[in-house]
């Protein structure tokens, strides 16, 4: 069980996650940690999809505990459930910060942790933290109700003096917005996410935006309706059901009522999910209802889609999104005598699979410039896998396929930017011109009247004049033009890594990553 720079949902997708059956008093504990300043929620019920219809029959359970092994999941078995909040600025590729937490079992020694990180147990503000050199931010453990609930919770990317205010509010009461209160109240599936979008989105965007959109054209009154319709929105949800299958809900609530406009509002979120470089073509067949305030799209989700879905909850954002742009994740010192074959095979193998998964993201879309999301999502995957006992080589091979990952990832972004703006270059011109349509019109000329003459449709030619056929070419050469870079760094991940292991071969034996 392995799943912006656009205005709305390129800052939606990402998750967090609470333990065994979640209900309304296991979240009730948790909201009074999140800030208020969070405006994205989700929550994760673990063992529920591990035990749907589907994860029973084809043992999810035992896949789960096997990818968390070989290091290409990092949620690990005993983590039952996980809620993450974040907080998400329109237009930008990262979220600012991220808290997430996970009920801990009673015989959990926090050291193990520790021992993962590479780092110990401290007290800070007389709660155990631990550092983490991998999310640049600090677990904790909470004690919500009493000392007999324990909970883990994260908080990154993160200082010392951050993590010390945190703790030192109150946490008695929620202080986060209403709407992503009740989405967590009521969540009762196994995934659920929430974006509160009250006051985010500004008009003059909204309209920028659906005047380049493909799906309403020239349709000036669904544009007006749809824009006064953003402007109203309170939120988003999807939420995700696993039984025999797996079914999407996309949920937007408006403050106002939606009327014949409503028809519109999947594909122009589909047209955003793809100029994010999150496309999930998934929803392009979804059923869509319309009822008062409220938009729904119900569609049956494939592995992938759902696969790519999770990678989401467990690829927190790189260090960059505290305003370290491209920093290199920081791990303690290691000798040469505490490397070995296995940390080091095991962490290879997770570098290949998170490789692996991404090439199959991108080969089942119809286009590669809707994939910089994923490219970032499994960039953020590698650069986060432990790194204790594995070989000063293939780290530096995962960091520097990481930051290529981020450049593949910034480079679409740039072919989709440069391809919506050839799209609102298109622009048309009708010309109406008099053609005469019987002997007398070609003798007298059109009827006329006081007003002038009367052009009817028998004697009026229509002649279009656009330049779509040169902005077409104009996007196809844009297209062309990135494609010869990125090939040559996905050369360059194929040459490194054939040659790291090659040299891991020569330094461990002939059995290292053998089947």
């Amino acid at each position: 069980m392995p799943c912006h720079r656009q205005w709305l949902f390129s800052a939606w997708i990402t998750v967090a996650c609470l333990p065994g059956v979640l209900c309304a008093q296991s979240v009730e504990q948790v909201l009074p940690y999140v800030p208020s300043k969070a405006n994205s929620l989700a929550i994760l019920n673990v063992d529920a999809v591990l035990n749907s219809p589907r994860g029973v029959t084809e043992n999810w359970a035992a896949r789960h505990e096997a990818a968390y092994l070989n290091g290409s999941l990092t949620i690990p078995p005993w983590v039952k459930a996980f809620v993450r909040a974040s907080q998400y600025a329109p237009g930008s590729a990262q979220e600012s910060w991220s808290v997430a937490f996970a009920p801990l079992p009673a015989d959990f020694d926090l050291e193990q942790i520790a021992k993962k990180e590479g780092t110990e147990v401290q007290d800070l503000k007389g709660t155990p933290t631990i550092l983490s050199h991998r999310y640049s931010g600090y677990f904790v453990e909470l004690h919500p109700g009493g000392p007999a609930n324990r909970l883990l919770g994260l908080m990154l990317p993160a200082s010392r003096q951050d993590v010390a205010a945190w703790l030192s509010e109150p946490h008695t009461s929620p202080t986060v917005s209403g709407y992503l209160q009740g989405v967590a109240l009521n969540a009762g599936h196994q995934l659920t996410l929430a974006l509160d979008t009250e006051d985010m989105l500004d008009p003059s965007q909204i309209r920028y935006r659906l005047n380049g959109s493909v799906a309403v054209k020239d349709n000036n009154l669904a544009k007006t309706a749809l824009t006064i319709d953003f402007q109203s929105l309170r939120g988003i949800q999807l939420v995700v059901k696993v039984t025999d299958q797996i079914t999407g809900t996309i949920v937007l609530d408006f403050k106002r009522s939606i009327g014949d406009e409503g028809q519109f509002v999947k594909p122009v979120l589909l047209e955003l999910l793809a100029d994010a470089g999150a496309e999930m073509s998934d929803f392009e067949q979804a059923k869509v209802t319309v009822s008062g305030q409220t938009v729904s799209m119900v569609a049956p989700l494939s592995d992938e889609s759902f696969r790519r879905l999770l990678s989401l909850v467990s690829s927190p954002p790189p260090s960059g999104a505290a305003g370290i742009a491209d920093a290199k994740p920081t791990t303690p010192p290691q000798s040469p005598d505490q490397v070995n074959a296995e940390d080091s095979e095991r962490y290879f193998r997770a570098v290949s699979k998170n490789l692996e998964d991404l090439e199959n993201a991108y080969k089942r879309n119809t286009n590669y410039n809707r994939t910089a999301v994923w490219h970032d999502t499994y960039a953020n995957r590698i650069d986060r896998l432990p790194t204790a006992g594995v070989h000063t080589d293939l780290v530096e091979f995962a960091h520097a396929t990481s930051q290529r990952l981020h450049a593949l990832a910034s480079s679409l972004r740039g072919t989709a930017v440069d391809l919506n703006a050839l799209e609102r270059q298109i622009v048309s011109r009708t010309e109406y011109r008099y053609r005469p349509s019987t002997g007398f019109e070609w003798w007298w000329g059109p009827p006329r009247t006081v007003y002038g003459p009367v052009m009817t449709p028998e004697n009026t030619q229509v002649i279009v004049h656009s330049n779509v056929e040169q902005v077409r070419a104009a996007q196809q050469k844009a297209v062309e033009a990135g494609t010869g870079p990125r090939d040559q760094i996905w050369s360059q991940i194929i040459a490194d890594y054939n040659a790291v292991e090659k040299k891991m071969i020569d330094v461990f034996g002939r059995g290292f990553v053998s089947e």
